[in-house]
């Protein structure tokens, strides 16, 4: 799992789906209170908190390479993470949207690479937690503009076609890619 961290309400629901599919392995930004979680006799699974910032993809692939060799094969992705910023393309810095495609699009990219030995020897899959916000429709963009989320709209965007070529190019590997698109908040 990565772009979990502490303060998410799905961390706990997302645990119990990744140690009951995958055998758990996750990341979080705030190791001291996750790993009290992730680390819980409760969870049954040995499951660490990996730190990372999922905008730098060296650190991404380096988080990978610790996953690696610290647990094992990655079998599995699951990418829920995003980041927050650039609402209004007019006044926005740029740097914000560039760390919005730096989650969404660049450290998924880097996570897969680095992952794709493993995934390719499971036949293992990427799912993507992506968006509605990504869909090309005039009244899909007056929403992103209303609620301030044009820097996600375009992340998202981005993501969904990342995860179409993702997919096309998995494939013939064994590898299978989805994206799970939600429009609407998602409630913990």
């Amino acid at each position: 799992l990565f772009g979990l961290g502490v303060g998410r309400p799905e961390l706990a629901r997302a645990l119990g789906i990744a140690q009951r599919t995958f055998g758990t392995k996750a990341d979080a930004r705030a190791l001291e209170h996750a790993s009290v979680f992730l680390t819980h006799p409760a969870l049954g699974a040995d499951a660490r908190a990996w730190p990372v910032d999922l905008g730098d993809p060296d650190a991404v692939t380096a988080c990978v390479a610790a996953i690696r060799s610290g647990q094992g094969a990655i079998g599995a992705i699951q990418w829920t993470a995003y980041s927050s910023g650039a609402g209004d393309l007019l006044a926005a810095p740029v740097a914000e949207l560039r760390a919005q495609l730096d989650v969404g699009v660049l450290g998924l990219v880097a996570a897969v690479q680095a992952a794709l030995p493993d995934l390719e020897a499971a036949k293992g899959s990427v799912l993507v937690a992506g968006g509605g916000l990504s869909t090309d429709d005039p009244k899909v963009a007056a929403m992103a503009v209303q609620w301030g989320a044009s820097g996600l709209a375009v992340a998202k965007a981005a993501q969904h076609k990342a995860c179409a070529l993702l997919a096309e190019s998995l494939r013939p590997r064994g590898v299978h890619v989805a994206e799970l698109v939600v429009m609407g908040g998602v409630k913990g």
